[in-house]
C-alpha cells in the first residue's frame, strides 16, 4: 500500500502495511509503486513501509518499483520477519525517480528459513538510488543469499547532478546462529560517464560454527574479452554490447520466480538501453 505526499506536508506519515499467513500457504505479493503525474511544482513523495510475519512452509514476495517521474522521491522500510521452514524470494527493482531508498530487514527469528533477496537497478543522469539490507541471523540452520545488480548512466555535461548508486549489504550472524550459511553479493555496471557506483558489503561473525560466509562487490564497465568474442562470431557490435548488458542482468533477474514480472525487468532494462548512445559505451571500452 502506498500513499502519495506533497513533500512539504508537515504531517507526513507513512501508510504501514502488516502481513501474515498460516502454515503451508504459498503465497506471491506483488508490490508496484507508481509516480507518472505529479507536477514537477511540486515533487512527490511515495513512503511504503511493509511488515511480514512469515509463519508458512513458503513466502514468495516480489516487488518492482516503477517511478517514472524523475522529480519523485521514494522511501521505503520492509521489515520481514521469518518462522520455522518459512521460505521467501524477495526482488527488488529500481528505475525511475529522483531519489529511491529502500531498507529491507531481514530477522530469523526460529531455526530452519531461507531466504533470497535480488535486486536490478538501473540509474540515469540526476538519479540517486540508495539500497540498504540487513539479514539478522539470530537463530541456527537458517540460510540468506543476497544478489543486488545494477547499471548506471550519466551526461558529464548535464546540469543534473551526477549519476549515484549506493548498496549497503550487512550480515549479521549471532553467537546463536550456528549452522548459517549466507552470501551477498552487489555488481555494477558503468555505462558512461558522469556516473558513480558504492558498494559496501559488511560481515559480522560472533560464532565459528556457520556453513559459510561470504560477500563480494564490483563496480566496472564492459568485458572487452565477452565483446571481442562476441564480435568474433558475427554479431554486430551496438548488439553484443546491448547483450552484455541483458546477460549481466539475467543471472539475478532469473531468481525471481514470477515470469510476468521476469518479462517486465527484461523489458525496461530493454527501453532504459535504446537510451544509451553507441558512442557512450565505446568511450568506455
Amino acid at each position: 500500500m502506498t500513499r502519495q505526499i506533497p513533500v512539504a506536508d508537515p504531517g507526513l506519515q507513512p501508510e504501514r502495511t502488516a502481513l501474515s499467513w498460516g502454515r503451508t500457504a504459498l503465497a506471491m505479493l506483488v508490490c508496484s509503486s507508481v509516480l507518472m503525474r505529479w507536477s514537477s511544482a511540486y515533487p512527490g513523495v511515495i513512503f511504503t513501509v511493509i511488515v511480514l510475519l512469515a509463519l508458512v512452509a513458503v513466502v514468495i514476495i516480489a516487488m518492482n518499483r516503477r517511478l517514472y517521474r524523475h522529480d519523485a522521491v521514494h522511501l521505503a522500510n520492509e521489515q520481514l520477519r521469518l518462522d520455522r521452514d518459512a521460505v521467501m524470494r524477495h526482488g527488488y527493482s529500481a528505475f525511475g525517480g529522483s531519489v529511491v531508498r529502500n531498507i529491507s530487514h531481514v530477522a530469523f527469528k526460529v531455526p530452519g528459513a531461507d531466504c533470497e533477496l535480488s535486486g536490478v537497478y538501473f540509474a540515469d543522469d540526476g538519479q540517486y538510488f540508495e539500497q540498504r539490507l540487513l539479514a539478522d541471523h539470530s537463530e541456527a540452520n537458517c540460510r540468506s543469499n543476497v544478489m543486488y545488480k545494477g547499471a548506471l548512466q550519466g551526461d558529464p555535461d548535464s546540469d543534473l547532478p551526477e549519476t549515484r548508486t549506493a548498496w549497503v549489504g550487512d550480515a549479521l550472524i549471532r553467537a546463536q546462529a550456528d549452522n548459517t550459511d549466507t552470501y551477498e553479493k552487489n555488481m555494477n555496471l558503468v555505462l558512461s560517464e558522469g556516473a558513480r557506483a558504492d558498494a559496501v558489503p559488511n560481515l559480522e561473525i560472533a560464532t565459528g560454527e556457520i556453513i559459510g560466509a561470504g560477500h563480494a562487490a564490483t563496480v566496472g564497465r564492459f568485458d572487452d574479452e565477452q565483446l571481442y568474442y562476441l564480435m568474433s562470431r558475427g554479431i554486430p557490435e551496438p548488439v553484443a554490447r546491448r547483450l552484455i548488458v541483458h546477460g549481466f542482468f539475467t543471472e539475478v533477474i532469473s531468481r525471481i520466480p514470477i515470469p510476468a514480472v521476469q518479462d517486465e525487468l527484461e523489458k525496461r532494462v530493454s527501453e532504459e538501453l535504446d537510451t544509451v548512445s553507441l558512442d557512450e559505451l565505446n568511450s568506455l571500452s
